[in-house]
């Protein structure tokens, strides 16, 4: 199973499912590409994921325990948490591996105040694919050597 690492730093690495061709050449993930289709709607939700990639910075450098102003839990039972910008939400969990990390699931444009049951369902599976992936010993974490748009 491939993510690949969307920002690192001293406090975590915020990581999200890359696709299964990936390589550190040349790795896309569905999240980078949700980002980009906002981007392209453009308004206020293009600035939200600019902001996006800040947090992702952010939670990096400082950590879980220094950035709990940037997120919510969504989902207690499950350990999914929701990072916050303006209209852009993106699902996550935290998961012990080689330090500490944040899977990012994916993104949503806010409808209404509450998380939607699905998009919890989906951040809970993708946390605990990775997890399963760990004990197998498939988990891969892909390090971009160059970047290019979806």
């Amino acid at each position: 199973m491939k993510f690949k690492v969307l920002a690192a730093g001293k406090g975590c690495r915020v990581v999200a499912r890359a696709d299964d061709d990936a390589t550190p050449e040349y790795v896309e993930c569905g999240l980078e590409r949700e980002f980009f289709e906002y981007r392209q709607a453009g308004g206020s939700i293009a600035k939200d994921v600019d902001r996006m990639a800040a947090v992702f910075d952010f939670i990096a450098k400082e950590g879980r325990a220094r950035s709990t102003r940037l997120f919510h839990e969504a989902d207690k039972a499950e350990g999914i948490y929701e990072f916050t910008k303006g209209d852009l939400r993106v699902y996550f969990s935290f998961v012990p591996y080689q330090g500490q990390l944040c899977v990012c699931s994916h993104a949503i444009r806010k409808k209404g105040n509450k998380a939607k049951s699905a998009d919890k369902k989906a951040a809970a599976r993708l946390a605990a694919a990775f997890r399963q992936a760990i004990a197998d010993g498939s988990v891969e974490l892909i390090v971009p050597t160059k970047e290019k748009n979806p």
